[in-house]
């Protein structure tokens, strides 16, 4: 076998053979040099499916955050709101006969629970259009959170409150939570409570 190989390069002339092992040469280092490349053509586009993949992963997980974010948020000021009506219709408030001058607490109740004291209610009536940021500090403890309060009597449509910040966000979520009860003349009354 070498000797066939060494009689196909060493035959003819010494020009002819210069020839043979220079196209010889040629045609080797092509042949490296176009496997290689189809390598790396075959390499860059695993590469970049790889990386579009990702993106793509990326940008799922981007797109879907702010939702759970939001429905986070929606939680926060759900629980919030009713723990802010736990506390007007359950509580009597600190002190117990409080008024608008040495609140403490604001509380709603009576003795009995879900009975409402409408001297309570025309107390907090009072509070909340001379100082509204005090009732809501009373109420909600924390300041960067804005609640509004609507006590209404069913029976005959009165509005006894309407609690509210000066300008109302629009922009906010806000989470409203209804409950109700009854007054001492037995009249029963909606309290909702919002939370933004």
């Amino acid at each position: 076998m070498k000797g066939k190989i060494n009689k196909i390069f060493n035959g003819g002339t010494r020009i002819q053979r210069e020839k043979r092992k220079s196209k010889f040469r040629r045609n080797f280092k092509l042949s490296r040099f176009y496997s290689c490349g189809i390598i790396n053509i075959e390499f860059i586009i695993s590469v970049l499916v790889f990386l579009g993949t990702i993106f793509f992963l990326i940008i799922s997980v981007a797109n879907s955050v702010p939702q759970y974010h939001e429905a986070s948020l929606l939680t926060s000021l759900r629980s919030r709101s009713f723990a802010a009506s736990e506390v007007l219709l359950l509580d009597e408030g600190a002190p117990r006969s409080w008024s608008a001058d040495n609140a403490e607490r604001i509380g709603l109740a009576t003795p009995e629970k879900y009975v409402l004291s409408l001297q309570k209610i025309n107390e907090m009536k009072a509070m909340c259009n001379s100082n509204y940021t005090r009732v809501r500090d009373l109420v909600m403890t924390d300041p960067r959170f804005v609640i509004t309060i609507n006590v209404t009597n069913l029976e005959t449509g009165e509005t006894y409150v309407n609690c509210a910040p000066d300008v109302e966000t629009l922009v906010l979520p806000q989470s409203i939570v209804k409950r109700y009860g009854i007054l001492e003349n037995k009249d029963r009354v909606a309290l909702e409570v919002g939370v933004a």
